[in-house]
C-alpha cells in the first residue's frame, strides 16, 4: 500500500527527509538477499520451475529444492512382472528336506517395498494391545462402608466430614490410584494389510521364505 503512495507524501523537515524510504529499503533488504541466494544457486520461484524437472515425491517448496529429502516409496509392486517364483520344500523326509518344484506368487502380496513406517505403526499397535495395568487401586467410592456421615455437620466445634472413607482416613480409599487403562488402538484396516505383505515381501526378498507343500500332521 505504501508503494503506491509517492515518497513525498512521507517527507518531514523535521525528521531530515522521507521515512518511506529507509522503511522500504529496510524491509525490500532481506527479501531481495534472499532472491539474489536462490538466483545465485539457480533457484527460481516454484512458478517458474516445471515440474517435469523436479524430482519424484519432492514437495513443492523452492526453499527445499536444494537438497533431496528422501520420500517413502509408494505401495506398488517393484517388479512388473505377472508373478514371482520360489522354492516349493517337501518335508516329507525330514532329515533330507528336497524341493518338490517353484510355486508361483503374487508380485501385489510378495513385492512390495519395504515401508518402515508401516511396519512400526503395526508394532506399536501389537505391543499397545498386549499392555495392562495390574493391581490397580481403589477410590473413596470403591472401598466398602462410609455411606453415612460421621457426624453433624454443625455444633460439635470439630472438623467438617462426609464420610470415614476419605483418603485421610485410615482404611480409606487412595486419593489418586493406579487405575487400569486401555491402551490398544485400532488401525485401518489398509494400513494392516499393507503391514503384513511389506512384511512379506520383505522375508521374500532376504530369503528367509520357506515354501512347504501340502503334508499331514500326526
Amino acid at each position: 500500500l505504501l508503494a503506491m503512495w509517492p515518497a513525498s507524501r512521507f517527507a518531514s523537515p523535521a525528521l531530515g527527509g522521507g521515512w518511506a524510504g529507509r522503511w522500504s529499503a529496510a524491509v525490500a533488504g532481506p527479501c531481495a538477499h534472499q532472491t539474489l541466494a536462490l538466483a545465485r544457486r539457480g533457484l527460481a520461484s516454484a512458478s517458474a520451475r516445471h515440474w517435469s524437472l523436479r524430482r519424484p515425491f519432492q514437495q513443492r517448496n523452492a526453499r527445499r529444492d536444494d537438497r533431496h529429502v528422501e520420500r517413502m516409496s509408494p505401495l506398488v509392486p517393484a517388479s512388473a512382472e505377472p508373478h514371482l517364483q520360489a522354492w516349493l520344500t517337501s518335508w516329507d523326509v525330514a532329515e533330507q528336506p528336497a524341493r518338490a518344484g517353484i510355486v508361483l506368487l503374487r508380485p501385489d502380496v510378495w513385492d512390495m517395498p519395504l515401508r518402515p513406517d508401516i511396519i512400526h505403526r503395526c508394532v506399536l499397535s501389537q505391543q499397545a494391545a498386549r499392555r495392562n495395568v495390574r493391581g490397580a487401586g481403589k477410590r473413596r467410592g470403591d472401598v466398602r462402608g462410609g455411606g453415612r456421615k460421621p457426624r453433624p455437620q454443625k455444633g460439635s466445634g470439630r472438623s467438617r466430614q462426609g464420610s470415614i472413607r476419605a483418603p485421610h482416613y485410615r482404611g480409606g480409599g487412595v486419593a489418586h490410584p493406579r487405575m487400569a487403562h486401555e491402551w490398544a488402538f485400532s488401525l485401518p484396516r489398509k494400513v494392516v494389510s499393507h503391514g503384513v505383505r511389506v512384511a512379506l515381501s520383505d522375508k521374500y526378498r532376504r530369503g528367509a521364505l520357506l515354501g512347504g507343500g501340502e503334508t499331514e500332521l500326526e
